[in-house]
């Protein structure tokens, strides 16, 4: 009863007071209880702590001595010590052991085939199930056995992947002829193993296998449209009208209208294809996606070859302005017809005088109560009509309350402040992006749920150099999970320029712990798929998973957070005691998985950046610097590694990384994958190992002066060459001085001379471009704000006399930070 009490008071565990919990089990142990339950609950407390090595030891010790193989509550207490510290494999290897003890023990076989989740070992995974299918016959295994056989196609072996899907099939077929296909789960995971095969015909007819699954179809929206797309497909035409028209009664899924629609147009003997959309479009409770289903139904016909025998009834233009006229109200209404706007566009290659009266009209509108006279609203009109995405601004609420107008006109400041950038008109450039940033955070205060402005906001805050301002809000829009994978790119890795460390660090980290976290939390949903029968889910889960895994974000993400890890250290042998703790197979190329999955949304910015229209992208007008690949990863990947293998003078791996290196980087021009500088300091890193290599080998070696210095050579020849700065022309200075100086630390042999030499040309060229930069902003008369719209000025003055000062002090600080910075690293 006492030991049961004192272990109770080992609750340390569950408030996360891991040190707390050592203790009492320490003291435990100290009094002679060495039970496995108490040593495998300090494993654990040991695992939460952090002490890694120390916890696998113990599990070890545990293992050893074989009786826990015996009980499978202390074998339970195990499983959550690896998973702890994220060895599945010996997750999967106990319960292996544990059943060749006791073969007989379904309950094994389960925790093989669940662990199997987490290592993704399919062919164990159906080892086990098929095991436990003959022994258990429960129908439950059955189908578990027909996943984990359609996983082992789809990511198994390749050469036996034709033959296990095929299998999959038959058992599918088996299931249904013997009565245990009962549910819609069943018939879904059929449907996903014909459509992997491309067997569409197949999919259709399984619709059909159990009268009463397809009695259920009406209620379950997916699988409804699945079957109507899958109709249409089969040219089953006159069934997918009839289907469609039948789930329509009951249901305004838009989804359901598409399918309809592709089944209208397939139909060229329906003479008036309009009726029910007409009649649906009159209900006020269901007619939104009736009036864009007429919009899409006559983009539709509009695609088709001339002679079709059908006439619109109207045109598309009108079919979109009635939308507009309906629903112009609505924060949607954009977003919904921008895709046709943009369609149309590109068929017409210019608006066309109709579109051009309906714009008119509505501007007038807009600009009634404004006193603008006729040539400032013919000028406004024509502006309108040239700049595609400016098109709907007119349509919109004539002040600036409503988030979709502010976001299309800052879109389009921005890209007239590009077209004036490219024309040396810097001045007037940063003007109208003064101008655009204004217009975003008067949004903003009005709604501070409006996701799209933060993001764009963000954008702007970063490129005039307000990283505090971008940072925070990035945090204010509360991302969750996987959202950290998909936008974390429009911020991390930008505090780097403007020497934001550590506030560039805590934003990355936040994004990695997405990636430590898939590897617990969908493995553990995957398992509740397989327990509640939703099987269709699992190969879903299982895919998030892998994309996760093999995300390009995390890969850059990770580089990014090495860097920085780097350039918070100001002490020389902090930053060798850094470099010498990184995992080489972190970054090294074999560890990276055969395809990267780029999950970056670069379209997060819908209702601005139309597809085919890269110039008009307003991801791509706002980025700072170039967007990183598979090369830049491969290649900061080795500098990473070369740096590392340099501070622990490992000689012969330090010549493969350099070797791969110069591979990666020979055919490489600066511009292309990498920027001027990122080309310039992974060619100088080359040559700092090439120098270390030479020094490991040679203990007599001494670098010479002009050796040494020829390695910033194009550095200092590119900053001649421009005439305009920015902090991330700047960027990799530092860092590279940063290396410099931890080569000059482990390698004594270096010759002093040259490496002040080197530092000093490294100091003078990038404190000159900064104090350029900083002068320059600076001169613009009113902080910035002089050439901001009358509009905007009279409007939103405070909001404009705020946004230009925090700019202006956002903007000194960069300055001071990154002069301080190459102050102490020159």
């Amino acid at each position: 009863m006492m030991f049961k009490q004192q272990i109770a008071n080992i609750g340390a565990l569950d408030g996360a007071r891991n040190k707390e919990a050592i203790r009492a089990c320490n003291r435990l142990l100290d009094r002679g209880i060495k039970t496995t339950r108490l040593q495998l609950l300090k494993a654990c407390a040991l695992a939460r702590n952090g002490n890694t090595a120390e916890a696998v030891e113990l599990c070890k010790k545990v293992e050893s001595q074989k009786v826990i193989f015996s009980d499978q509550n202390d074998l339970r207490v195990l499983d959550i010590v690896y998973s702890e510290l994220g060895r599945y494999s010996d997750i999967v290897r106990i319960y292996q052991e544990a059943h060749k003890l006791d073969a007989s023990n379904p309950d094994l076989l389960v925790e093989i085939f669940m662990a199997c989740t987490f290592t993704e070992q399919w062919e164990e995974q159906l080892k086990a199930c098929v095991t436990l299918n003959k022994t258990q016959q429960d129908d439950r295994y059955f189908w578990w056995a027909i996943v984990s056989r359609f996983l082992l196609a789809k990511y198994g072996d390749k050469s036996k992947a034709s033959l296990q899907i095929s299998l999959c099939e038959k058992l599918c077929q088996k299931a249904f002829n013997d009565g245990k296909a009962s549910t819609l789960e069943h018939l879904r995971i059929y449907l996903d193993i014909l459509l992997h095969q491309d067997k569409h015909e197949a999919a259709l007819d399984a619709f059909q296998l159990n009268p009463k699954l397809q009695a259920l179809l009406v209620n379950d929206p997916d699988l409804a449209v699945l079957k109507l797309d899958l109709l249409v497909q089969n040219y089953k035409i006159n069934e997918a009208l009839e289907f469609s028209s039948q789930l329509l009664e009951n249901s305004d899924n838009w989804l359901i209208y598409k399918c309809y629609i592709k089944a209208l147009v397939a139909d060229t003997d329906n003479q008036d294809p309009w009726v029910l959309l007409d009649k649906y479009s009159k209900q006020e409770d269901r007619s939104r996606n009736a009036c864009l289903g007429r919009i899409e139904l006559a983009s539709n016909f509009l695609k088709l070859k001339k002679g079709f025998p059908i006439e619109l009834p109207r045109s598309q233009n009108q079919y979109i302005w009635d939308y507009v006229e309906k629903f112009g109200a609505k924060p949607v209404c954009f977003s919904d017809i921008m895709p046709y706007i943009i369609e149309w566009y590109k068929r017409q290659g210019n608006f066309g005088p109709e579109f051009r009266q309906e714009l008119e009209r509505y501007l007038e509108k807009a600009l009634a109560d404004q006193k603008n006279g006729s040539n400032k609203k013919q000028a406004l009109i024509n502006d309108v009509c040239e700049t595609l995405l400016l098109l709907i601004a007119g349509i919109k609420d004539k002040s600036l309350s409503h988030g979709e107008f502010i976001l299309l006109g800052s879109h389009y400041l921005i890209v007239a402040a590009n077209k004036l950038f490219a024309e040396g008109d810097f001045d007037r450039a940063d003007s109208l992006r003064i101008s655009a940033l204004v217009s975003l955070l008067s949004g903003i205060k009005n709604n501070q749920n409006d996701f799209q402005l933060k993001l764009l906001a963000i954008r702007l805050y970063i490129y005039f150099g307000s990283f505090g301002q971008a940072a925070e809000l990035y945090e204010s829009l509360n991302n969750k999970h996987v959202q950290h994978d998909t936008l974390s790119f429009l911020i991390t890795g930008y505090g780097g320029p403007y020497a934001f460390y550590k506030q560039d660090l805590d934003l990355l980290y936040d994004s990695l712990e997405i990636y430590h976290l898939n590897k617990q939390d969908t493995p553990r949903m995957i398992k509740l798929a397989y327990q509640n029968g939703v099987y269709s889910k699992v190969p879903e889960f299982v895919e998030f998973q892998r994309r996760l895994c093999n995300s390009i974000q995390k890969a850059i993400s990770l580089r990014f957070a090495t860097r920085n890890e780097m350039m918070l250290h100001r002490d020389i042998r902090s930053i060798i005691k850094e470099w010498k703790q990184v995992d080489d197979n972190a970054f090294s190329k074999e560890s990276n998985p055969t395809e990267w999955s780029d999950n970056r949304d670069l379209d997060i910015l819908f209702c601005c950046s139309p597809p085919g229209y890269d110039e008009y992208s307003i991801e791509r007008l706002t980025r700072c610097k170039q967007l990183p690949n598979n090369t830049w990863v491969d290649v900061f990947g080795l500098v990473s590694q070369i740096m590392a293998k340099i501070s622990r003078k490992e000689k012969d791996s330090l010549s493969d990384a350099l070797k791969l290196l110069s591979e990666t980087v020979s055919d490489l021009k600066p511009g292309n994958s990498l920027s001027k500088q990122e080309y310039y300091l992974a060619k100088s890193v080359i040559g700092l190992g090439n120098i270390a290599v030479k020094a490991f080998s040679d203990e007599s070696y001494m670098c010479d002066k002009d050796e040494l210095a020829c390695i910033f050579d194009p550095w200092k020849e590119d900053f001649q060459n421009q005439s305009e700065f920015s902090s991330f022309y700047l960027e990799e200075i530092p860092y590279f001085s940063s290396c410099l100086e931890a080569l000059g630390a482990e390698i004594q042999t270096i010759h002093k001379m040259a490496v002040s030499s080197l530092k000093q040309k490294i100091k003078t060229a990038p404190k000159k471009a900064a104090e350029h930069i900083e002068k320059k902003w600076l001169n613009s008369d009113d902080e910035g704000a002089k050439n901001i719209s009358e509009f905007l000025r009279k409007q939103y003055y405070p909001i404009v006399k705020n946004t230009t000062e925090s700019l202006t002090k956002s903007w000194l600080k960069s300055c001071r930070l990154l002069r301080t910075e190459f102050d102490q690293r020159g």
